[in-house]
């Protein structure tokens, strides 16, 4: 049914590309995904996603995702005509919004699909291949080889090896011709039928074909052209037999490298000999997605097709079983309306469906293929959908849609088709194929957006690191939350190709955009707590520098930096020689590229820190800390001592009493006053005056209550000391009174 073979968009095993899977970050995905097909030289349509944006678009869209997945036909049963037009309903939910939407769901089968072109036949062809064989040929087809490959790897490599392989389906009335291009042509086979032709010449003329030189698209694809029939159609030679039809078509197989406007050309020309002169056209891109535009202008282009080779193995293999189909157009100028008040509100799975403004009643596409079928335990399956979101009429209870179909065969004969198609009642009531097809175009509207987003996360800087962190957050989110809807709408549908099968490129996709978005939130995390470490250690800087402003100091030139001329806290050195602060040197840098001491244009913008200066102006620092602490203190041990003698000056003046008469007075106060204390009498010298005043020992002991005798000699021995006695002294003083 696709009249778009874009298998670029898988490695081998239906596993994302190997080079997508290897960026390491949300910058460089982004970068992959829109860089593999441009918005292009051609025109996008104004309802296309690429429009919308304008500059770029995610490679993976409604066209080659839809195309991928296999899809039933709707009827278990086998087509009768040539054309027939299969409708299926679905209905879909929106939680957010709270609102729901119909969709419908178009297939179209022939009894020329799968076996049936070959017990019913196809019409005659007469074919040209015209071959790129330019320099850029000799390229890698591969990435992982782009350059120094063998030959048998390079592109025009694997052009030979489709070549052949196509020569294989040919018929024996068919007619071949190869033409060779770069900067001139040449026909390395002219027209020759097919079966008069030995194949293993034809084979080794092939592997002969060598590269080199430049490019022009437009010359090749002319003279190839010329190479064609005059006419559409021709008799046969047989008398009285009808007229088979003869198709021809040009295979213009390149990678595409040459000037915009060569390409326009092409097109151009394409385009009128498909409608006037019904040459049709299938662009085999080597090695290449072609821009969304040109794919666009391809696909709108009555009878032509386009198809992009990655794996030179698969695109063997899709030869064996769908060139028949790829070149038997079944269908021209198909118009569907609908009836019953409905209109289309958005349509997926065609370039020309993306040209539907909203509100229209009908669609219209170019032609369609005949295709090859897959039976299933549903009935008959086919590869690809196109898919309408239905905008509801003014009243609600309309159940049924009456569409229209009209079309013209090969011949030109035109054909109607009228069915009433009945709406479902709810989500549960969608056909499996709707239902699949609408769970992944929400897959492609969601990474488009993603790839497509403009911003802070998308490449600019703006707002906090917790502002960036909440918009990763949320994108995590919103692919978790779709990786659960997918898996339960694909189990739904008796899908398990996104795990198993050739479609294991969607999850994948999905997964590695949740990692790198986690991935993204840590490092915004780690870089929150540099900030955080890089603001503390600012504010200790200032607060140095008011440290040396308060203490009157003098910094040392060489902790000085040369811009700010004050104190480093960060030091870098750079490529002139010189230490500056990292933040003074850095915005320098951002409007300069010389250096701000000798004005040379610097070496290179590489800042490296400077360690030890960074450890001279710490201990510079901590030594200041020091001695401002040591300032200070002496400082208020000095107002203190101030303090006291004020106070004591403004105090009345006190006599002061030797420490052993205090003693005394102390323990006389402490006696009870039983009786009265004697003079003592005077003694002789020195002992006299140091006893003068004082009670002696027999008077001091008398006073003393009666207790035990230990205590009572404790006692003793105390009130002798504290009249200046030993006990000889008392002895003597005994012996004194006595006398």
């Amino acid at each position: 049914m696709a009249r778009t073979k874009q298998t670029a968009r898988k490695s081998s095993g239906g596993c994302a590309p190997r080079r997508q899977l290897a960026t390491p970050n949300i910058r460089s995905f982004r970068t992959f995904m829109a860089s593999q097909q441009a918005v292009g030289t051609a025109t996008a349509s104004t309802g296309s996603r690429a429009a919308a944006k304008g500059t770029k678009s995610s490679y993976i869209n409604y066209e080659n995702t839809l195309g991928e997945f296999r899809f039933p036909l709707g009827i278990p049963t086998e087509a009768q005509q040539e054309f027939e037009p299969r409708f299926q309903t679905g209905r879909s939910s929106n939680a957010t919004a709270k609102t729901e939407s119909h969709f419908v769901g178009i297939n179209f089968a022939s009894k020329l699909d799968n076996a049936g072109i070959v017990r019913h036949g196809r019409p005659c062809i007469d074919v040209v291949f015209v071959v790129d064989v330019s320099g850029s040929m000799t390229c890698g087809f591969n990435e992982n080889d782009f350059y120094g490959c063998s030959p048998e790897k390079s592109k025009l490599g694997v052009a030979k090896r489709c070549i052949k392989a196509m020569l294989q389906q040919l018929q024996h009335h068919d007619t071949i011709s190869v033409l060779l291009f770069n900067t001139s042509t040449t026909v390395l086979i002219p027209q020759t039928q097919v079966g008069t032709m030995d194949k293993a010449d034809v084979n080794a003329t092939i592997d002969s074909i060598q590269s080199g030189g430049g490019t022009d698209l437009h010359k090749g694809y002319v003279d190839g052209l010329s190479l064609l029939p005059k006419a559409s159609t021709r008799k046969s030679t047989a008398k009285g037999a009808p007229t088979p039809l003869r198709m021809s078509r040009v295979m213009f197989m390149t990678d595409m490298q040459s000037s915009l406007d060569d390409e326009k050309a092409v097109l151009r020309t394409l385009k009128k000999h498909a409608v006037r002169m019904k040459q049709y056209t299938t662009i085999v891109g080597i090695g290449v997605d072609l821009s969304v535009g040109t794919v666009e202008t391809l696909s709108c282009t009555p009878g032509c097709k386009y198809i992009s080779v990655s794996s030179a193995t698969e695109f063997e293999e899709s030869v064996l079983t769908d060139f028949a189909h790829d070149v038997t157009p079944i269908a021209f100028d198909i118009t569907i309306s609908l009836g019953g008040g409905f209109k289309i509100a958005k349509g997926f799975g065609s370039p020309e469906l993306n040209v539907i403004k909203p509100s229209a009643t009908n669609l219209k596409i170019s032609s369609e293929f005949s295709c090859r079928t897959y039976a299933s335990a549903a009935g008959a399956e086919g590869q690809g959908i196109l898919l309408i979101k239905l905008q509801n009429p003014a009243t609600n209870d309309v159940e049924k849609v009456p569409i229209t179909t009209t079309w013209k065969d090969l011949a030109g004969t035109s054909h109607t088709s009228r069915i009433v198609v009945d709406l479902c009642r709810t989500v549960a009531d969608s056909s499996r194929a709707v239902r699949k097809a609408i769970v992944l175009t929400k897959y492609v509207d969601l990474q488009a957006d993603y790839v497509l987003d403009d911003d802070e996360i998308g490449g600019n800087t703006k707002g906090t690191t917790q502002t960036k962190i909440a918009a990763h957050a949320k994108w995590i989110d919103a692919f978790t939350q779709f990786d659960a809807t997918l898996k339960a709408e694909m189990k739904a549908c008796g899908d398990d190709t996104i795990y198993k099968g050739n479609n294991k490129n969607i999850e994948q996709t999905v997964q590695q955009i949740i990692r790198l978005e986690k991935a993204e939130i840590k490092g915004l995390q780690q870089e929150a707590a540099k900030e955080a470490k890089a603001a503390a250690a600012k504010k200790k800087l200032l607060e140095d520098r008011s440290l040396m402003d308060a203490a009157d100091c003098d910094i040392p030139e060489e902790y000085r930096c040369p811009i700010s001329s004050q104190l480093i806290a960060d030091p870098v050195v750079a490529a002139d020689g010189y230490t500056y602060e990292r933040d003074s040197i850095a915005k320098w840098l951002e409007t300069s590229d010389r250096s701000p001491m000798t004005n040379l244009k610097l070496s290179s913008k590489t800042l490296k820190p400077n360690r030890a200066l960074k450890s001279a102006i710490a201990t510079f620092v901590a030594e200041l800390k020091k001695k401002k602490s040591h300032v200070s203190g002496a400082s208020a041990a000095k107002h203190t001592g101030r303090a006291r003698a004020a106070t004591a000056a403004s105090a009345p003046a006190k006599t002061t009493t030797p420490r052993s008469k205090r003693r005394a007075v102390a323990t006389t106060k402490a006696l009870p006053d039983l009786v009265e204390m004697p003079e003592p009498s005077p003694a002789r010298g020195r002992r006299s005056r140091s006893t003068a005043g004082k009670p002696d020992a027999a008077s001091a002991l008398a006073i003393v209550p009666h207790t035990t005798p230990r205590a009572a000699k404790n006692s003793k021995r105390r009130a002798a000391s504290s009249l200046g006695e030993t006990p000889r002294r008392s002895k003597r003083l005994r012996e004194h009174k006595e006398m």
